[in-house]
């Protein structure tokens, strides 16, 4: 897989798409405020009209129905790059306990960075969101260099199948 790709959109609409196009590496992911899909299919090419295009830079595990998912966008200076990119490589090394899926990339051909992290449960969320690393990056989400347009954005969503209703987040 070289590239991933999510898009946003109204849950009614991103379901019926993920229903007519449902396929492994798809997956609909909703929040309490909003609603994506990512496909990391591996495809060469985004399913998606006006859906953002990643190119991956390191993956880890597998997303699996009802993880949780923290969603993270980064605009950074070069020298932040190189600092989010080794941040992402220890996490790696040493995978927290229940991380099940892990995806980093760099918008096709432009900044920001996006980081994708499944959960296993809840529990394994708020114990990643003490950790060191955790702080790490969101130093990096809030310390974004002035003018920069699309930056510090972290989103959390459930990964689900939108033919069986789920329970409000």
């Amino acid at each position: 897989m070289t590239s991933y790709y999510v898009t946003h959109g109204t849950a009614d609409f991103l379901s019926k798409y993920y229903i007519q196009h449902r396929r492994e590496g798809l997956f609909y992911l909703h929040g309490q405020h909003e609603t994506m899909l990512l496909d990391n299919t591996g495809s060469k090419k985004s399913p998606f009209v006006g859906g953002t295009t990643y190119d991956i830079i390191s993956t880890y595990g597998q997303l699996n129905i009802h993880d949780s998912v923290d969603s993270y966008i980064f605009s950074l200076s070069s020298e932040d790059e190189l600092f989010l990119q080794e941040l992402v490589r220890r996490i790696v090394s040493n995978t927290p306990e229940g991380l099940t899926y892990l995806a980093f990339g760099k918008r096709h051909h432009q900044t920001p960075f996006s980081l994708i992290l499944g959960w296993e449960n809840s529990q394994a969320r708020v114990a990643f969101k003490k950790a060191d690393y955790y702080h790490k990056l969101e130093k990096l989400l809030y310390d974004t260099p002035a003018g920069q347009l699309d930056y510090g954005i972290t989103t959390n969503y459930n990964v689900s199948n939108p033919e069986i209703p789920h329970e409000k987040i």
